[in-house]
């Protein structure tokens, strides 16, 4: 009974705080995986095998999800995933597509930031950016792309069409 209070909740609280779009926090967030397991006592939510995360424009597909809730606040504090890759998909209000993909990722909505690792892709319009890391803030809509020596920052910029 506790278990399925706790998840009820953390949906409830997720609907409310994830992703950065006014519209889209109003609606419910699916959660779909093999395993679900909840630590009521460290607000943590673990979904294994088949991650889907789902939530108006928002898609997340991964192998592993961790969904970490404030202690005190029960506010959404971060989601952790991994994959081999893991994806992800957001569509805009101007019905732009962003899609990205890596072998990990941590969403915060505190600070609105994206950070995506391992062998990390983003694709708006036909653009193309990988790097070992990129960090992307979805309110401000910048993004900082990190290489190493053995994988620099690769980018592919389409000519706007008229």
């Amino acid at each position: 009974m506790k278990k399925q209070l706790f998840t009820a909740s953390l949906l409830l609280l997720l609907s409310t705080s994830v992703f950065a779009a006014t519209a889209e926090t109003q609606l419910p967030i699916e959660l779909s995986s093999v395993t679900q397991d909840v630590d009521v006592e460290n607000n943590t939510t673990t979904l294994i095998g088949k991650v889907d995360i789902v939530q108006g424009g928002v898609t997340i597909k991964a192998d592993k999800a961790i969904i970490k809730l404030n202690g005190k606040t029960k506010e959404l504090k971060t989601i952790e995933v991994y994959g081999k890759p893991a994806y992800f998909k957001r569509v805009m209000k101007d019905g732009k597509v962003i899609n990205g993909e890596s072998g990990y990722g941590i969403y915060t909505p505190s600070s609105n930031m994206m950070v995506l690792k391992q062998n990390a892709k983003i694709v708006q319009d036909g653009n193309t950016i990988r790097a070992n890391e990129i960090s992307y803030n979805l309110k401000a809509q910048f993004m900082k792309a990190t290489g190493t020596k053995s994988q620099q920052v690769k980018t592919k910029l389409l000519p706007e069409t008229k």
